[in-house]
């Protein structure tokens, strides 16, 4: 962190596979990188009451595993993410920390209301994950922050992950859905929605939420 703060221009990697990409098409010359390899609380995953917490390194695969029997629409969904060896070193925190509007998890992890730890040498805060993309990817991070944990509470009702690409495995998403709501006495309850591929943002549909609420699903709504 006291690094960070002292070289604006360095920037922090997880395991790269994002950035080993726009290094190697030459797109962007990479000079000082600071690696969380040796970082051993980055590797933190755990799950306190039904709020799972992710550190800066847990890999895609670590992160099915550990969903597996607790949240497996989301275990499921990591199937198709990728290849196993991209998912064996790709960390939840990068896809998220790349702001890619068509990035497979943040759609996910919006319907699952997310938040974001962010850790700097000034303390630490935490930012909803629907306030954390602003703009093409561009976060609410400032400068010598890092990404300390993504949390996000297990879905307590009905929890569904949708995918369109160009192939079913191994490709990007052209467009993504996650809904999760909870419904009493027939009518909705809590209803989130997080959408990829719509907007220079992954987005929460706020308004659609507000929509539905206090309604019956039924046909016509």
């Amino acid at each position: 962190l006291e690094y960070l703060e002292n070289d604006s221009e360095s920037q922090l990697i997880g395991a790269a596979t994002d950035l080993g990409v726009v290094h190697n098409k030459r797109k962007v010359r990479l000079k000082n990188l600071v690696s969380l390899q040796f970082v051993p609380e980055a590797y933190d995953i755990a799950l306190k009451g039904d709020e799972v917490s992710v550190g800066p390194r847990v890999t895609l695969t670590e992160l099915r595993h550990f969903l597996k029997g607790k949240c497996d629409e989301y275990a499921k969904y990591l199937d198709i993410f990728a290849s196993p060896q991209i998912k064996n070193n790709a960390t939840l925190v990068g896809n998220i920390a790349n702001a890619s509007p068509i990035g497979d998890n943040a759609p996910a992890l919006l319907a699952l209301n997310a938040t974001v730890t962010l850790l700097s040498t000034k303390g630490e805060r935490e930012v909803a994950l629907s306030e954390f993309f602003l703009d093409y990817r561009k976060t609410a991070m400032r400068p010598g922050e890092i990404i300390k944990l993504i949390k996000f509470k297990l879905p307590k009702g009905n929890f569904r992950i949708f995918k369109t690409s160009i192939r079913k495995d191994l490709d990007i998403s052209t467009v993504n859905l996650a809904v999760s709501f909870v419904t009493k006495d027939g009518k909705v309850e809590e209803l989130y929605i997080g959408a990829g591929g719509v907007a220079a943002t992954p987005l929460r549909l706020k308004k659609t939420e507000g929509s539905l609420v206090g309604k019956v699903l039924d046909k016509k709504t």
